[in-house]
């Protein structure tokens, strides 16, 4: 082959990279950024490009407080080769050797671009700028957006909090006629937002929306208040409510759903701790169900048109997946003996099955997402890279009502530090033949 040749036939390998097309919805190139009202009296300087993010990674209880120092990039005037265009002043063994290193961003190739935000997330601040900005503790923020979810026109984030960022949901559209990025806006307002407020959203966690449109949202509450379960109508002028109140306040981390013909089920893991929480919603009543030896973090529920259903439990430090049958945890049990399925390559954090019972998973501080079809013994499958991610939780994923599968790609180190994508998943690919 020419060097030209060479270098199609390695780019068009590449992009067997990923077993899903994605298009990319939004990008964060610098981090998330508050507008900062025009009442609050700081100085424009907040404002300009001097002030610098706080870099500051921010994780669970389980790992440390880093910060490293920002880096300048200068972007020259001149226009950056092709990987063609270098390719042809290249021997075939060199352009070899090229593409396949320039390979990880052959998974963005057939990406589609819809925003891109040059610094950080914008936060919409209320025109009475109740968060008062007068000691300048609310100013661009770095934080990993931990759990998604998605319904209609809107996406929904929960935040890693720190003292920088006011609130833990906020919200987005998934696609805007304007060319400038949306900004995240609180959800579903600032005023259901206030910690240590017992009746206000405080810290949440898990996100799912039920088949009816209402969001579910896990809340740790606080020392002063106890964990709580909220529903959001997201078809009903997004009417929030708590429906159950827990006897503890701890760390709640994610939820599923399990809806039966009769009644409903929420599924919730808790960090750290040798057992789940179910919560049926038409007793509103929860109870303990004590996994012996494993710590529970991820969850994930198979499809109902595959029985038994499994609810299948990931460690938060272990590489090891686990499932317990769904009619177990229904039936009232306090204790369950979850059977060991197989070994991820990592520990996962967080997991997911779409109709088609493919499993996608994120792990924790690893650049890529791995598959695995469910209906089938365990084989862990490549799904998703990014060549050189080095943050403690990279990635969120979430499917719509429609079997979309949504991903964001947080990037601590580097620029764009916030991309989002979606893809059509389901489709036959390399993993299922």
């Amino acid at each position: 082959m020419t060097p030209v040749f060479i270098a199609i036939f390695l780019l068009g390998l590449s992009s067997l990279a990923t077993a899903a097309n994605f298009n990319t919805v939004y990008e964060w190139p610098k981090g998330l950024d508050y507008e900062l009202p025009s009442e609050a009296n700081r100085t424009q300087a907040l404002r300009d490009d001097t002030l610098k993010a706080s870099d500051s990674d921010l994780y669970f209880e389980d790992s440390p407080v880093t910060q490293t120092t920002p880096t300048t990039t200068t972007f020259s005037q001149k226009p950056k080769p092709t990987p063609l265009q270098v390719a042809r002043s290249m021997t075939p063994f060199c352009i070899a050797i090229f593409l396949l290193c320039h390979s990880s961003l052959a998974t963005a190739a057939n990406f589609t671009q819809v925003y891109e935000w040059p610094n950080n997330w914008d936060l919409d601040w209320p025109s009475e700028a109740k968060w008062a900005i007068m000691d300048g503790s609310y100013y661009r923020f770095i934080t990993e957006p931990l759990f998604m979810a998605v319904y209609g026109s809107r996406i929904f984030f929960m935040l890693v909090p720190n003292e920088a960022i006011p609130v833990g949901l906020v919200s987005l559209p998934t696609s805007s006629a304007s060319a400038a990025p949306p900004k995240i806006t609180p959800f579903p307002s600032w005023d259901v937002h206030e910690y240590e407020i017992c009746n206000h959203i405080e810290s949440p966690k898990g996100l799912e929306v039920d088949s009816v449109g209402q969001l579910w949202v896990l809340d740790v509450g606080s020392k002063k208040c106890n964990s709580k379960i909220w529903t959001i109508d997201l078809n009903n002028n997004d009417c929030a409510e708590i429906i159950h109140q827990f006897s503890f306040y701890g760390e709640l981390h994610e939820l599923v759903l399990d809806e039966t013909p009769n009644e409903t089920f929420a599924y919730i893991s808790r960090q750290y701790e040798q057992n789940i929480v179910v919560f049926s919603l038409e007793r509103n009543e929860s109870w303990t169900v004590v996994t012996p030896g494993i710590d529970v973090l991820s969850l994930a529920l198979s499809p109902k048109d595959q029985e038994p259903r499994q609810l299948y439990l990931g460690q938060w430090n272990s590489t090891e997946l686990y499932s317990i049958p769904v009619d177990v945890l229904r039936s009232g049990t306090r204790t369950a003996n979850p059977k060991l399925i197989g070994n991820w390559s990592a520990r996962p954090y967080r997991m997911l099955i779409d109709e088609h019972g493919t499993m996608y998973t994120a792990f924790l501080k690893k650049n890529f997402i791995h598959s695995w079809n469910s209906s089938q013994p365990f084989l862990e499958q490549q799904f998703f890279e990014v060549d050189g991610l080095d943050t403690y939780y990279p990635f969120t994923i979430a499917l719509d009502q429609n079997g979309t599968l949504w991903m964001t790609v947080f990037d601590y180190e580097r620029k764009p530090r916030y991309r989002l994508f979606k893809a059509a998943v389901g489709e036959p690919s390399f993993e299922d033949s």
